[in-house]
């Protein structure tokens, strides 16, 4: 946290609304740029926006109850971490859905063309609202003695951590890694080699977070075990998602060869 002129300013939830108007400032420019209605677009995404927070804050909730059991109103505390981006797509996909069924205009855009748009603007904004995890030190992933350790301080550790000092900084990998995605498509497209407003880029976003996520969690130091298999609750909704995703990608291939 950060008083100024006695204003307290969490960096944490300052990120996630940085990183919420990065990715709507890119949706706004490339929907213009395909000669999409900015009312429209404007919309769109605030419906998005706030389906995705109230979302990923339900799903966190849910996996991690056990967290909220002596203070249950602590689940309201969103400015104390704990986002969960599956929650984030489903709430938003959800209340996306609901506008382009309910309130269709004569300049109403597309649902996949705008879903395109959004694999644009989300991946960059994530990046930002990541950084958030390097103040809250939330998301970290297990001991290690890599260069590129991350310190968290022992307040912030879990009991059984207590004795390490260095882990993973799982949210820089996934910064990393979302950059990747966000440099590829944006090649694609301005070459012409994938044309925006088919779904390709939408469903790719989607299949592409998913899995990174999958494998990420492995290093995660707070997760859940589901059953007796080494996969957490989220790992298990992400091999679903994947199989979905992966099999609507060959579908669409399949579709254009």
């Amino acid at each position: 946290m950060i008083t100024i002129f006695g204003l307290t300013l969490h960096v944490y939830g300052f990120l996630i609304g940085l990183g919420s108007l990065v990715a709507y400032l890119i949706i706004e420019r490339e929907g213009k740029e395909d000669g999409l209605s900015e009312s429209e677009i404007v919309k769109m995404t605030t419906g998005m926006f706030l389906g995705a927070i109230i979302g990923a804050r339900i799903w966190h909730v849910w996996t991690d109850w056990h967290l909220y059991l002596d203070q249950p109103l602590n689940a309201f505390a969103i400015w104390n971490g704990g986002l969960s981006i599956l929650g984030a797509f489903a709430g938003g996909a959800m209340v996306l859905y609901g506008m382009h069924r309910w309130q269709k205009t004569k300049q109403h855009i597309s649902l996949v063309h705008f879903a395109d748009l959004i694999a644009f603007g989300a991946p960059v904004g994530q990046m930002v609202g990541r950084l958030g995890n390097a103040f809250n030190q939330e998301l970290y992933g297990l001991p290690t003695d890599l260069p590129w350790k991350l310190y968290i301080a022992p307040e912030n550790r879990l009991e059984r951590f207590q004795f390490f000092s260095y882990f993973h900084p799982l949210f820089l990998y996934e910064i990393a890694l979302l950059g990747v995605f966000a440099l590829v498509i944006l090649f694609l497209q301005r070459s012409g080699r994938v044309r925006r407003g088919n779904g390709v880029f939408a469903v790719g976003y989607a299949f592409y977070y998913a899995t990174i996520r999958f494998f990420l969690d492995f290093l995660r130091a707070d997760k859940e075990l589901y059953a007796d298999v080494n996969l957490g609750l989220n790992q298990i909704m992400l091999l679903l998602f994947i199989a979905v995703l992966g099999a609507v990608l060959l579908y669409r291939k399949k579709r254009c060869a």
